[in-house]
């Protein structure tokens, strides 16, 4: 009998919705990880989560900090993945995985990726995990709030602005439905208010990525629920995309075999 597969999966941001960044200063990997990013290109990562200053920039790259110093500790261990799931700035640790990206331009780029959504940012946006089916959804919602992740049958992400989101957030409690408000720092992701990420990360990403790479089987994109419409390199382009469209995790997740084993790559870290 075969050995059961492990898969990873990636979050994105709301992986630090009930997190204190601090409680990432625990763990030993990411603290040299962190050091030696900080000694290459002088962006001090663990003075912004001391200070508690954060901006998208840096909980970009703090996640995929995180993200690749768990897989490197748990490399040590023997554990290596079958296949990988990324949701959102979570597909960048996906990339490093597969080796398109060197452990430096896999931070380097989320965090360019970041910067762009803080500067090129206007009105401010809001995001939240929703427990309902997406058809009962759309009964509900205002127009300028999207669905922007499929997280499974009765359960997605929506993103608009902030205005949008706080009325709807009202009349869903209301309904007695579940919401869970993500830290997005001012972002509806994965919706049209960041489609200005294509004019804005688009020519610094080609400074970063000199050599375009070609997503492996056992990377599962969530970026596009039409297979074909996939982009096997892996480019700014894609990177891009992988930020302005919906996350299709519910149809990612059925590549994962019944008996596999998941490990979330997660960044709340706390004793019980």
């Amino acid at each position: 009998m075969s050995q059961p597969q492990t898969w990873f999966i990636f979050p994105g941001l709301e992986a630090f919705r009930s997190l204190s960044f601090k409680s990432l200063l625990r763990f030993d990997q990411f603290l040299a990880n962190c050091n030696e990013f900080r000694a290459r290109f002088g962006i001090d990562l663990l003075s912004v989560i001391k200070e508690d200053c954060l901006q998208t920039s840096h909980a970009f790259a703090i996640l995929t900090t995180f993200q690749i110093s768990a897989v490197e500790t748990l490399a040590k261990l023997g554990v290596v993945p079958d296949g990988y799931i990324g949701r959102s700035v979570g597909e960048i640790a996906c990339a490093y995985l597969d080796k398109c990206f060197d452990r430096w331009q896999s931070i380097l780029l989320s965090y360019t990726l970041g910067k762009a959504l803080d500067e090129g940012r206007g009105l401010l946006g809001m995001m939240a995990i929703v427990h309902v089916d997406p058809t009962r959804f759309e009964s509900i919602k205002n127009n300028d709030v999207y669905i922007t992740g499929y997280d499974s049958i009765d359960c997605i992400t929506v993103s608009g602005l902030q205005s949008s989101m706080k009325k709807l957030i009202m009349r869903l409690n209301d309904e007695a439905i579940e919401v869970e408000p993500i830290n997005s720092f001012g972002n509806a992701l994965h919706s049209p208010e960041v489609n200005y990420l294509w004019e804005y990360a688009k020519e610094n990403l080609y400074k970063i990525i000199s050599n375009v790479g070609v997503r492996s089987e056992r990377w599962v994109s969530t970026v596009c629920e039409d297979k074909s419409e996939l982009f096997h390199l892996l480019c700014p382009r894609y990177l891009v995309k992988n930020l302005t469209s919906p996350v299709y995790f519910m149809e990612a997740a059925k590549s994962i075999p019944q008996n596999a084993t998941i490990i979330e790559i997660n960044a709340i870290i706390e004793s019980s």
